[in-house]
């Protein structure tokens, strides 16, 4: 699912009252297109993004996917770039620790937004610390994705944003 198909559909999404942070994040984004959602991630991104830790299995990869669209297209300052990536790439992570089959596909069909992510990266002019920490888990995700096989070994312990929240 990408974000050219239609917004995932209420079933997708599952029973959304048993859990009161699904309720919160189907709240956001349930049923919506990214041009939709597209003004609450310009209001708050890193609000919006904790959600990727936590929504249903299958609507992540299209939520995930217009998240790193914004980054992409939407973050037009240096540091609005570097620290959205950085959450982003933190709470995808999330996903990937409770859901590594679902982290496989999502990044598997975005290694091209992922090189655009790696070649925006390498032209800011950024702290060095900062892009050469990003630049190694964009690298690692890359690793990952090529040699997948069997189970999932922990890309590092740095997290731009401290502990991320488990599902």
């Amino acid at each position: 699912m990408n974000t050219k198909d239609a917004p995932p559909t209420r079933a997708m999404w599952g029973d959304i009252e048993a859990d009161q942070d699904i309720l919160w994040a189907y709240e956001s984004f349930g049923e919506k297109s990214f041009v939709q959602i597209l003004p609450r991630l310009e209001s708050n991104f890193l609000i919006e993004v904790q959600h990727l830790a936590i929504i249903p299995d299958l609507v992540f990869s299209y939520y995930a996917e217009s998240l790193l669209l914004f980054v992409l297209n939407h973050c037009e300052s240096e540091d609005d770039f570097l620290v959205n990536l950085g959450a982003f790439v933190d709470f995808t992570d999330a996903k990937l620790e409770n859901s590594p089959a679902v982290w496989k596909e999502f990044w598997t069909n975005a290694m091209e937004l992922m090189e655009r992510c790696a070649n925006r990266l390498s032209m800011e002019v950024v702290h060095q610390g900062i892009r050469q920490e990003l630049s190694q888990r964009i690298s690692a995700i890359c690793v990952l994705i090529k040699t997948w096989g069997g189970d999932w070994v922990p890309m590092n312990n740095i997290s731009l944003w401290g502990e991320v929240p488990k599902n």
